[in-house]
């Protein structure tokens, strides 16, 4: 005939032991408080537990945090007296601490909407308020850095320089004069009095080239 097993619950032997061992320990007073699994959201709960159990045990353990998982959806009121016996075996004095602090969030997630603990939703605001600071410091920023590059741009023209982008020679010439027109017409007096001077002291063959005459473009309409 097979032997057939038994639970940790169905054996008397650690039954007996577990009952003893809650009689000697020393429990806080809020574990005379009970918990309803039904009002509390347990998928908020898992990234917490798996994360304090890295912190506690400095590497991930899935096995351990998926225990303590086991143990609070196992019942629909968990004894925290008997959890804290359980896991002192794999968390030994860290065991009371880890409890005591899992036990008040459950407390406060039953009788918060949503099943969420208050301390989560705190801590979701903050981070939603941080996360709306920083885009609006960035917005700022944006704002600022596309001000400076078009601070140019939005001057009166007045303000503007009107020699801006000549030569240092053009922007010596007076302003509203331009400096190859005053050369152009330096360039023609100076031929100018060229031929009238050679004009005087050459033969009477000599006689200086006619001026030349540019004709006007007349612009008729089409």
């Amino acid at each position: 005939m097979p032997a057939r097993g038994v639970s940790l619950e169905q054996d008397s032997r650690f039954s007996d032991k577990d009952a003893s061992l809650i009689k000697t320990t020393k429990f806080p007073a809020v574990f005379s408080e009970r918990v309803d699994m039904s009002k509390v959201n347990v998928s908020v709960m898992r990234p917490w537990i798996a994360t304090r159990v890295e912190q506690m045990m400095g590497f991930e353990d899935d096995i351990l945090a998926e225990l303590i998982m086991s143990l609070l959806e196992s019942d629909s009121h968990p004894d925290p007296r008997r959890m804290q016996i359980t896991l002192t075996g794999f968390l030994e004095k860290r065991a009371a601490p880890f409890m005591n602090e899992l036990w008040r969030l459950l407390l406060s997630a039953q009788a918060s909407v949503g099943g969420v603990p208050r301390t989560f939703v705190e801590q979701k605001k903050r981070e939603m308020q941080a996360t709306r600071e920083e885009n609006t410091r960035a917005m700022s920023e944006m704002q600022r850095r596309h001000g400076r590059d078009h601070s140019a741009d939005d001057r009166p023209k007045s303000s503007r320089r009107w020699d801006r982008g000549r030569s240092p020679i053009e922007r010596d010439a007076p302003r509203g004069e331009s400096w190859r027109r005053d050369r152009r017409d330096q360039g023609w007096a100076t031929r100018a009095h060229f031929h009238r001077e050679r004009a005087a002291d050459a033969s009477p063959e000599y006689s200086p080239p006619p001026p030349t005459h540019y004709r006007q473009r007349s612009h008729s309409p089409r």
